[in-house]
């Protein structure tokens, strides 16, 4: 019965190291998730902008022409991709890296657990 306790307890302790690695290391990606959804969207903004001044460039009294408002347009898309995808692929790599790691501790835990019901 005190063996069986003991057991139970280790399973206890494992499982929980797990839940709190897994806490840990997920908790710095969340941040990282947050720039590489809404950094492409920010550029998205940007080229509304940049739309609306091109359309104001229709009118004969505003400098810069149509092609002016488009250009001025892109350069926040462009920024907004440009820091989005490179989070975005660090975010998929390493929440990657950390479910590997969750799936390896899942493994070694179940050897313990068995190692320690078979003495």
């Amino acid at each position: 019965m005190a063996d069986r306790l003991a057991l139970d307890a280790a399973r206890w302790r494992m499982e929980h190291a797990a839940v709190v690695t897994r806490y840990v290391m997920r908790k710095p990606l969340r941040g990282l998730a947050c720039i590489a959804y809404s950094a492409p969207m920010v550029g998205m903004l940007g080229t509304c902008f940049g739309l609306i001044d091109a359309f104001r460039g229709w009118c004969p009294n505003f400098p810069g022409g149509v092609l002016g408002g488009l250009a001025e347009g892109f350069v926040p898309l462009a920024l907004g991709l440009s820091l989005g995808l490179p989070a975005f692929w660090a975010y998929r790599y390493l929440s990657h890296s950390a479910d590997q790691l969750d799936l390896e501790m899942a493994y070694a835990s179940s050897q313990v657990s068995r190692y320690l019901a078979s003495r």
